[in-house]
């Protein structure tokens, strides 16, 4: 069987995977459609000829090119936000079948989970009902889930997956009756094997579920594995605190969430896709040669990127990230909007003291024998993803990435200005309509963080959120709300703007708010609207002007003496006109001086 040299999914979360063989197969977003290039043409052959083509429907694949689709199917499920499951495809040891809708999972408490410890470093969290499991690598940056899901359905069967799932929540949540105990339903099942439909293969194929595997770094990943990854990292972090202090110490205190925590299992997308007509083929040629060098890279906007069995992930935001997953727990994740800087976050496992590293792309470290991979190949593939990443995105050539299994289309919306405030002596605080925060100090420092994302909240996930700091000179720098103490100052800065634009857009308030000064303690002014101040700045000067002009009680004096005639004329001269203008150019700079001296 020939091998994968190269595999991209891109934003529209299409698949496009080269064989060595020459082969070329291309999956389209929702997964139920793909089209192979068969082997290339010889080199006698005529120019005219083209390769032949084959395009069908997933689920009905041929022997021939079933082992194609399912590799290149299961590589789409692991990175995709829903994964394609239909039934023709799943092997036979992965189907189950349950009575009832598997919908949702319940979590233990933080005291009572069930935590377990891999070979390599790695932190497994199991569910009680064996439908999810947590793996959390020993680097701690990037997590894979496997949950319980149902195959692949028609779009007839949703109304009633929904209804089974309210159903299914509902056992869950009296499943932890003691009082009920031996309760007796043979004679139901009975009953209702006696009752049994005709159609008894369509409700099989409702009820029939298999394992889905999803990979997510912890820069971005979904809401509903926030609780079980935040059990995972406090179990890391306590070895970390065992390994140095000796002893195992569990603080009640640190320890948020003692209620059960639910979370809802992603649903597969349906057999058929919705729009087919949507579905796009790249016909251009490409040499998978080039592709595996560090020069060559698609130019189009991609998700993750997979060569010679290392995974690149691009994660977008106010600045793009590259992420290097070589697979052996580890993970390097580029710095700053250049990626001049990667940082590599090590297995725990493997290196006990030297936890992360910094490499610099113009000075690489030399390979070394006996590595797993090559530390300057993957950075420098990194790099040029992550630049072809931004140019396709800056470039208007890019088309428009629309997914055709969404029932929301995407459209390309002006970005406008939602909150703007200055506060005198701190700087500028702004809040953009595509969910970007800023803040431009007074001393040059920019930071930037989202403020919109529905996938926390300020008191569940501010440990979780990322912040991009500019400082003057020009360095940028990524770091983690909770855990970077070096820019503390900035950063809760921002994050307490954000939670009062989150509060003023829901209450749709636009009354200044003071900050308080556990917040930060450099200003004890309150925060007013920009527009009110200029609007206060342009009225002040213009009733000075009125009164203190002499330009302008000339002015008046002249429109007088044309009513009476016993007014003499005044003339204008070029002195008189330039003393005036010096004397208004005086009066604003006190003004300006008045303003930053107090507030109104």
């Amino acid at each position: 069987m020939c091998a994968v040299r190269f595999m991209v999914m891109y934003v529209d979360e299409s698949v496009d995977v080269f064989y060595t063989d020459g082969r070329r197969l291309q999956l389209s977003p929702c997964g139920s459609e793909f089209m192979i290039d068969k082997h290339p043409l010889s080199p006698c052959a005529h120019p005219l000829h083209t390769r032949e083509r084959v395009r069908q429907r997933t689920r009905f694949t041929i022997s021939e090119y079933k082992t194609l689709v399912v590799n290149a199917l299961e590589f789409r499920n692991k990175y995709s936000t829903l994964p394609y499951l239909p039934e023709e495809l799943i092997a036979v040891e992965l189907k189950k079948t349950f009575s009832d809708a598997v919908t949702a999972v319940q979590w233990p408490s933080c005291d009572s989970c069930n935590i377990e410890g891999g070979p390599e470093g790695d932190i497994c969290v199991c569910s009680p009902d064996g439908h999810a499991k947590l793996i959390l690598s020993s680097s701690g940056e990037e997590f894979t889930v496997e949950f319980t899901c149902r195959s692949s359905q028609r779009e007839a069967d949703t109304q009633n997956q929904q209804l089974q799932g309210i159903q299914h929540r509902s056992t869950c949540l009296l499943s932890d009756l003691s009082s009920v105990k031996d309760v007796n339903f043979s004679g139901a099942a009975e009953d209702s094997r006696a009752h049994r439909p005709k159609d008894a293969e369509s409700v099989k194929s409702r009820n029939l579920y298999t394992r889905a595997i999803q990979q997510f770094s912890r820069a971005s990943y979904p809401q509903t594995w926030h609780y079980p990854l935040l059990l995972a990292v406090r179990h890391l972090e306590s070895q970390k605190t065992e390994r140095t202090a000796g002893q195992h110490r569990t603080n009640p205190a640190d320890v948020q969430d003692r209620h059960v925590q639910m979370s809802k299992f992603p649903d597969a997308l349906p057999v058929k896709c919705p729009s087919p007509h949507q579905h796009r083929w790249r016909y251009e040629r490409v040499n998978p040669d080039l592709l595996e060098q560090e020069v060559e890279v698609t130019t189009e906007l991609v998700k993750v990127v997979w060569c010679k069995g290392v995974i690149y992930r691009v994660i977008d935001g106010v600045t793009a990230v590259v992420e290097i997953s070589p697979g052996e727990g580890s993970l390097i994740r580029s710095n700053g909007a250049l990626a001049n800087y990667f940082t590599h976050h090590k297995s725990k496992a493997a290196h006990r003291d030297t936890v992360e590293c910094v490499y610099y792309l113009s000075g690489l470290p030399p390979d070394v024998p006996g590595q797993l991979y090559s530390v300057r190949s993957v950075v420098t593939r990194a790099s040029r993803i992550l630049e072809c990443y931004i140019q396709a995105r800056t470039s208007v050539r890019t088309q428009l990435s629309v997914s055709c299994w969404k029932e929301q289309r995407a459209a390309c919306d002006c970005v406008n200005v939602v909150q703007e405030v200055n506060v005198v002596g701190t700087g500028r605080f702004k809040a953009l309509s595509d969910g970007t925060a800023e803040v431009l100090l007074v001393n040059g420092v920019r930071a930037q963080m989202m403020w919109t994302s529905h996938t926390y909240t300020p008191a569940q996930r501010a440990s979780e959120r990322w912040c991009q700091i500019r400082l003057p000179d020009g360095h940028q720098t990524l770091v983690q709300v909770d855990t970077d103490k070096t820019y503390e100052r900035y950063v809760s800065a921002l994050v307490e703007w954000c939670d009062w634009v989150k509060q003023t857009e829901r209450s749709k308030s636009v009354e200044g708010v003071a900050i308080p000064d556990s917040a930060h303690s450099i200003t004890h002014q309150p925060i007013t609207c920009r527009s009110v101040v200029s609007e206060l700045e342009k009225i002040k000067r213009f009733n000075f002007l009125l009164e203190n002009s002499p330009v302008l009680r000339s002015t008046g004096r002249c429109l007088s003496g044309e009513r009476s005639s016993d007014l003499r004329e005044i003339k204008l001269t070029e002195n008189c006109i330039s003393d005036a203008l010096q004397k208004t150019s005086r009066a604003i700079r006190d003004i300006n001086t008045l303003l930053s001296e107090q507030h109104f």
